[in-house]
């Protein structure tokens, strides 16, 4: 039997449960709002350059570089670069195609790279490299394959190993060699089955001697069987994927500078592990066979001074009183890092006090109130963005009034982003 009775849908009960499911969504929204991310402006880095003539020289192999990097391999050669120019100075470089003896002669000591270790342009200078070694030149090869390990370095049999633990480090006191030990690796080393003759031992992972030394005649031969660039990069930027990007370490949290930290060890440390490990091998490995001496000079003859930090919340009174007195006590330079502004916080009466000390804490998400900018009606606020780094240096500006002279910029909580250098780019487009 088919009933004819018709549905009756009154419209206040329509309205009354529509009015309960968007004033439902709007608050739950309101605790969980959407969150967009800034919009800020960045500009491209430029690289890094030091004039002036080297007695240091590395070889490189582009295509090498390059074709390991489309496949995800973990190639950092280029940090070979980075420690001789912080840690001696002016270093020079050359594609592997275009090594030749004229260019060995006007250099000491030459570092081939990894990249460029096992290339046939290297190979077929076997001789010239041996030559230059002989008459007092210093040569370090990194991995070296081919007739290159068969000439310098010892035989490689024992394939590639993934080290724990540095158990040999000779040339410094006991307590820095305590100290070495225990970096922690992040890298793989080439293994072999037995010593060659000949040579001494500078460093060891896992009893496996990784970086040794031989002299041949009046010059000297240092190996690296390991990958150095990958243990410095490890160490100083983390272990990013293949990309480059980073991650939280807890899916839905916020990205951390911790996160970035390759190794539960390095959290915390006192150690300046990658500054120690760098500075041993410029200048106690690199150093047995001449003494190396450095120079860290300033830019444009600039002076170096200590500064001294502080961080505070904008609507703290007198925010500044820790740098006025040791503005006072010693005619310190001090900066205070100051949360971005709201729209309520007043112009402080005493603004003079900001002149010379104010900075800006930076936040990259919008859980700071000043650095939130919201989206909604009635005080409902189911949508918001981040406000990009020129809209907070911009609020704090207002907030300083006519003392406006913003001294840095410093990232709140230790936030970062999946693309490292991304907040740099942002820094130097401001």
């Amino acid at each position: 039997m088919i009933s004819n009775r018709r549905i009756h849908i009154h419209p206040f009960r329509v309205f009354f449960w529509t009015m309960v499911v968007l004033f439902s969504t709007l608050a739950f929204l309101d605790r969980h709002p959407f969150r967009l991310s800034a919009e800020n402006p960045l500009v491209e880095g430029q690289a890094f350059a030091i004039e002036g003539e080297g007695d240091f020289l590395i070889v490189l192999h582009s295509p090498a570089i390059a074709e390991r990097s489309e496949r995800g391999s973990y190639e950092r050669s280029w940090a070979w670069v980075d420690l001789v120019r912080q840690e001696i100075g002016p270093v020079e470089t050359v594609e592997a195609e275009n090594l030749n003896q004229e260019i060995l002669q006007s250099f000491g000591t030459v570092i081939v790279t990894q990249s460029a270790a096992n290339s046939p342009e290297l190979f077929a200078l076997v001789n010239t490299l041996d030559t230059f070694v002989r008459h007092g030149g210093t040569l370090a090869l990194e991995l070296p394959d081919g007739v290159l390990r068969d000439a310098f370095a010892a035989d490689g049999r024992g394939g590639w190993r993934q080290p724990g633990t540095i158990t040999t480090v000779i040339g410094v006191p006991e307590e820095v060699a305590a100290q070495i030990s225990e970096i922690p690796l992040m890298t793989r080393l080439m293994g072999s089955t037995r010593p060659l003759e000949g040579t001494q031992t500078v460093l060891a992972m896992d009893g496996a001697p990784v970086i040794y030394e031989r002299m041949v005649g009046e010059g000297l031969v240092l190996i690296f069987d390991f990958d150095v660039g990958a243990e410095l990069n490890a160490i100083q930027q983390g272990l990013p994927s293949e990309d480059g990007r980073v991650s939280a370490r807890y899916p839905g949290d916020p990205l951390r500078t911790a996160d970035m930290v390759a190794s539960p060890a390095l959290l915390g440390s006192d150690i300046p592990n990658a500054d120690l490990f760098e500075r041993y091998i410029a200048h106690i490995v690199f150093g047995r066979a001449r003494p190396q001496f450095a120079l860290w000079p300033y830019p444009d003859g600039g002076r170096g001074s200590l500064i001294l930090s502080h961080e505070t919340h904008a609507d703290v009174g007198r925010p500044l009183w820790m740098s006025i007195h040791e503005r006072d006590i010693g005619n310190a330079r001090t900066a205070t890092f100051i949360s971005p502004p709201t729209s309520r916080d007043a112009v402080l009466e005493e603004r003079e006090e900001f002149i010379g000390h104010a900075a800006l804490t930076w936040s990259l998400s919008a859980d700071e109130p000043g650095a939130r900018h919201p989206y909604g009606v009635f005080g409902i606020e189911p949508i918001v963005q981040t406000r990009s780094l020129i809209n907070q240096l911009e609020a704090l500006e207002r907030y300083l009034g006519e003392f406006e002279d913003v001294q840095g910029v410093y990232i709140q909580n230790g936030e970062w982003t999946e693309e490292p250098t991304r907040p740099f780019q942002a820094m130097l487009a401001t």
